[in-house]
This record gives structure tokens, sequence and C-alpha cells, in this order.
């Protein structure tokens, strides 16, 4: 069994290892509703300001400082050919069929030294993408991050 803490978003769990931070996030918040939860290796701080009442984020994360991970886990729902991975590296995430790109500019204000995005058929209406922003990660972080992409629980047929 794998320490941690489990968190639930709609159609997968996972588990956040022991000193990450991880929530499920309320996608009306998020542009075009798509975030469903961010995780990082440190404590979370999300760009979101508050106008009128209404809560607006616009990245996973303020700031990255060195040695540091975030995930932007994204949703889409898709038909057909829409719902088609993007070219790139093929693996699984999950048991599920997965590219990862290098694609990606989502993180691109983070400064980051890498970006990439794990993008994963959930069924044949859903694609997730998890993009993971990171500033000179260590072999050891790296290593919790393959855990625990290789440890998601879809629970979409």
């Amino acid at each position: 069994m794998t320490a941690g803490r489990a968190l639930d978003i709609p159609g997968a769990g996972v588990v956040i290892p022991d000193g990450w931070s991880g929530e499920a996030t309320a996608p009306d918040e998020w542009p075009a509703g798509r975030t469903i939860a961010l995780i990082a290796n440190g404590s979370l701080s999300p760009a979101c300001e508050t106008r009128d009442g209404e809560r607006s984020c616009s990245a996973p994360a303020t700031t990255l400082g060195d040695g540091d991970l975030v995930v932007w886990w994204l949703t889409t729902t898709c038909a057909a050919a829409a719902c088609d991975p993007s070219s790139g590296r093929p693996l699984l995430v999950g048991g599920r069929a997965a590219v990862e790109t290098s694609d990606v500019q989502a993180c691109d204000p983070l400064q980051t030294t890498r970006q990439r995005a794990f993008v994963v058929t959930v069924s044949p209406q859903r694609v997730d993408a998890l993009v993971v922003c990171e500033r000179n990660p260590d072999a050891a972080t790296l290593n919790q991050l393959d855990n625990l992409l290789q440890a998601i629980d879809w629970r979409t047929p």
C-alpha cells in the first residue's frame, strides 16, 4: 500500500505522497471549467483572485521555487476522433492509454525548467491532461510523481 493521503476527484482517485499537497478544485473558478485538481510536492499556491465575491484562478501556482513540481489536472469531454490523444510518447497512466508530450505552454509564466503533459484517454468521451510544471525537481521527486501517475484509480468505464 502506498503511503499518503487519498484525493477523490470526478472519475478518479489518487494517493498524494506524504509531504505533498493536493486538492480537488471548483472547476467553475478556472478557465473553461476544466481544472479538476492540483497536486504539488510542497504547498499549493494557485494564482487566484476574488472580485465581487467570485473567485477566479488562472494558473496552478503563483511561482515555483527550485525543486518544485506542480500537477495541473485538466479534463475535457469529447467525441470520436477528438478523443484521440495528441502525438507523443505512448505509455500507460493508471493502466489507461496515454501519451507524454512536451508540446505544452501552460506553465510558461512559472519559468519552469521543464513542462510536459500526460494526456490520458479516460473513456470514449473523456480525455484528461495532467500538466506537470517543474523547476529542477530531484530524482526522488520525479520517482514519487511516476508512482502517483501509475497508481491513479480511474473510476470511469
